[in-house]
């Protein structure tokens, strides 16, 4: 399965998560928005050296047409302790979005360090890893209410894991 939740749950759930957090749009994707058209490396987790060429393809489209469409002028990021690849990437979108010699306005990125609990960053992997052991209450710990009750009704549906 290429996405943990699928595409049109995702908006819902995170406007869930931002409720009451004043100065904070939430812009709807699509195909190019961190994509597999754009940086395929991103979603094959290949070891090794990232795609420069792929990153810098998405930044750059990120930068000169989807930002300025948009009116964003800052990046929020969350911190990488885990994932290589994310954490090379985070670093080049730094070094590319804010570097005034190329075209299109400056963004802002602004890396925000990652939630923890309990002494060790919340992920994604770890989400999901409870999820396929349905451990609610250790899941309940580390996401929003509406995405474990999003969990929960899945589960209740699937026998299978995600």
């Amino acid at each position: 399965m290429l996405h943990f939740f699928p595409i049109p749950t995702v908006g819902p759930l995170i406007e869930q998560g931002i409720a009451g957090i004043d100065n904070v749009t939430l812009h709807s994707g699509s195909a190019y928005m961190i994509s597999r058209a754009t940086f395929p490396g991103y979603f094959l987790k290949e070891k090794g050296v990232v795609d420069d060429c792929h990153c810098q393809i998405d930044l750059q489209l990120f930068r000169e047409h989807l930002a300025p469409a948009l009116g964003i002028t800052h990046r929020f990021v969350g911190s990488e302790p885990f994932c290589p690849l994310t954490c090379a990437y985070n670093q080049r979108m730094h070094d590319i979005l804010h570097d005034p010699k190329r075209s299109g306005p400056v963004i802002e990125v602004v890396e925000l360090a990652r939630v923890e609990k309990n002494g060790t960053a919340i992920s994604a992997s770890r989400v999901r890893k409870l999820y396929s052991e349905r451990n609610w209450p250790a899941i309940s710990a580390l996401v929003p209410a509406g995405t474990l009750a999003y969990l929960q009704r899945h589960a209740a549906r699937h026998t299978e894991t995600i």
